[in-house]
C-alpha cells in the first residue's frame, strides 16, 4: 500500500496491489472539498480509454492502474495504465501508457506512449517530481489523446 499527497495538500491517493507482485495494482484518488472526501473521476475515465483499446483480465480486475504524482499546482494527475503482464495477453503483456487527467474533472489532458512514459517515470523517480515536457504540436497535428 502506498500512500500520498498532492503539492497543495488538498488531494491524496491510495494505491495497493491485491495480486502480489505481478498486478491487480488499484489507485483511488480522493480530494477534500470542505468538511467532506470526494473520489475524482480520472482513475474511472483513464481506465476506460485505456481498455477501449488495450484490455486482457486473466483474474481479477484486468488492467493494472499506477499513480507516479501531480502536477506542480495539482491540477493535473499522471496516471500509467497498463494491460497485465501476463503471457496470456499474448502480444498485449505489459503494454502501457501514461495520461495527464484533470484531477477533478477526470479529463484526459494529454496521453503519453510507451517511450514518453518511461522517460516521465524515470524523471519522477529520480527527482521526486513530476515533470511533464512540452507539447510542441503544429496546427495539423491533433491534440495527444
Amino acid at each position: 500500500i502506498e500512500l500520498g499527497w498532492s503539492p497543495d495538500s488538498t488531494q491524496f491517493f491510495i494505491m495497493y496491489s491485491d495480486g502480489y507482485a505481478l498486478g491487480d495494482y488499484h489507485v483511488h484518488l480522493l480530494r477534500i472539498v470542505g468538511n467532506h472526501v470526494v473520489t475524482s473521476p480520472a482513475t474511472r475515465v483513464v481506465l476506460e480509454r485505456f481498455r477501449s483499446r488495450h484490455f486482457c483480465m486473466p483474474g481479477g480486475d484486468g488492467d493494472n492502474l499506477f499513480i507516479l504524482g501531480w502536477t506542480p499546482d495539482s491540477r493535473d494527475v499522471f496516471l500509467v495504465a497498463e494491460v497485465y503482464p501476463d503471457t496470456i495477453c499474448g502480444e498485449q503483456m505489459g503494454f502501457y501508457e501514461g495520461f495527464l487527467a484533470d484531477a477533478v474533472s477526470g479529463r484526459i489532458v494529454r496521453r503519453f506512449d510507451e517511450k514518453e512514459t518511461a522517460a516521465i517515470e524515470e524523471s519522477c523517480r529520480a527527482s521526486g517530481k513530476l515533470v511533464i515536457p512540452k507539447l510542441h504540436a503544429t496546427a495539423s497535428e491533433p491534440p495527444n489523446y
